[in-house]
């Protein structure tokens, strides 16, 4: 299996997927917008506005919202300027903005993602920037990278319908390199609207039952094979908080009832990389 992998990154899949141009017009705007604010880690604003979608005002502006204000703690936490010269693998969906950081910090940026992953928006904004979008999907054999290729791993997505969490997990165990890092975004399921539908049951629907929430100690559990394992809670915007509680400060708060986590840890140096079965 370690050979098939070899040969396959020895091919250049970087092209494989056409650039549409910056004059493309995007079919379903409404999915298009959804992606933009999902990105933008905000809630969707119909009074404000969008630059047109694809272009690069749009994308420097979910980079703003991303960033800005109650996103400060993205750059520190994903450590956009610590990887100069590394190679990193980012794998998930949405707009690339987290991963044209790192390239833009000085790291070799490679790109899996998910089947319902648009790929084309991907790529124009990494071309928007001057930057090479090299990309390979994510397939049901795993990730189609050699043992011990990246210094570093970004997962922003489970990608559940590709793979199994267990075989997700082994196969970043397999491409980091040993002392490699694991960086995860995921969705908290001990967030504040967990609590508020604690003590008011009537509130709204049941979104915190969806299997993409994650505790810290589930995701400590998945990604067994890391050591020095840390997880941060994080982003919570003000009107998320009832009235009552919003003069409490929001970068306190938010590590108690925050809506994300962040998984951190390392692969051991002395590891040894898992033998993948036959399929």
């Amino acid at each position: 299996m370690q050979e098939s992998f070899t040969e396959l990154e020895s091919e250049d899949y970087s092209a494989s997927i056409p650039f549409p141009g910056m004059n493309r017009t995007w079919g379903d705007q409404e999915l298009i917008n959804s992606i933009f604010w999902k990105e933008s880690l905000r809630k969707p604003n119909k009074e404000n506005e969008l630059p047109k979608a694809g272009s690069p005002e749009w994308y420097m502006q979910a980079e703003k919202l991303r960033y800005s204000h109650y996103g400060k703690w993205v750059p520190k936490l994903l450590e956009f300027n610590k990887h100069a010269g590394e190679r990193i693998l980012c794998i998930g969906s949405g707009l690339g903005t987290d991963w044209i950081q790192y390239a833009k910090n000085g790291a070799e940026v490679w790109a899996t993602t998910t089947k319902d992953a648009h790929d084309e928006l991907i790529r124009q904004n990494f071309q928007s920037r001057n930057l090479t979008f090299n990309l390979r999907k994510l397939c049901k054999q795993g990730i189609l990278f050699a043992n011990c290729s990246f210094d570093v791993v970004l997962l922003n997505d489970f990608c559940k319908e590709e793979i199994t969490q267990e075989h997700l997990s082994s196969e970043i165990q397999r491409v980091l390199k040993p002392g490699g890092k694991l960086l995860s975004l995921s969705q908290s399921l001990y967030n504040i609207n967990y609590f508020l539908k604690k003590v008011f049951p009537t509130l709204g629907n049941q979104k915190n039952q969806d299997p993409n929430f994650y505790t810290a100690s589930e995701l400590k559990t998945i990604f067994a094979f890391c050591q020095e394992s840390r997880v941060h809670k994080r982003h919570l915007q003000r009107n998320d908080l009832p009235p009552l509680f919003r003069w409490i400060p929001i970068p306190l708060i938010e590590r108690l009832v925050g809506k994300h986590l962040i998984f951190k840890g390392f692969k051991p140096l002395s590891q040894a990389i898992p033998i993948l079965q036959a399929a």
